[in-house]
């Protein structure tokens, strides 16, 4: 979570962006959905809507993922 916010952060402010947010071991291996919900329409959402910098690493939770933090 804190490697997707840091890569969202330095893209919309234009920073360099940390080389350790890029490893591996930063993603998930499968699928995290916000409040782990089990609504399709509701996934369908958040993959929708989810800034890529979170996607890449399997976090799904919608476009006010920041504004949630």
């Amino acid at each position: 979570m804190l490697a997707a916010a840091a890569h969202k952060l330095a893209n919309d402010y234009g920073l360099e962006i940390p080389d350790w947010v890029l490893k591996s071991k930063y993603t998930l291996g499968e699928k995290q959905y916000a409040f782990e919900t089990k609504n399709k329409e509701f996934k369908g959402y958040l993959e929708r809507t989810t800034p890529e910098e979170y996607k890449i690493r399997n976090l799904l939770y919608g476009d006010t993922v920041l504004q949630r933090c």
